[in-house]
């Protein structure tokens, strides 16, 4: 998973989102605080495709394994669009 670098040298307070293949966040309403917090909800989203052994993006299907070389945690600045 690749965590945006782009803003270091920003204040604590910033909030990080997960981008999912898609281009999404993998939540609507949850920001989280730290890399390592952006992280674990990553896994927790993850475990919602375990039954189905993939993820359907619009890329295709990607497999579990290889999911987190496609999301992103990058700051909720960056992501507005």
């Amino acid at each position: 998973m690749r965590v945006n670098k782009a803003k270091q040298r920003t204040k604590k307070t910033t909030k990080l989102v997960v981008i999912s293949p898609d281009g999404f966040p993998i939540s609507r309403d949850e920001t989280y605080p730290s890399p390592f917090a952006a992280l674990r909800a990553f896994v927790r989203w993850r475990e919602n495709y375990r039954f189905q052994g993939y993820y359907s993006s619009n890329r295709g299907r990607i497999d579990l394994e290889y999911l987190h070389e496609y999301c992103d945690i990058q700051p909720l600045e960056l992501w507005k669009r």
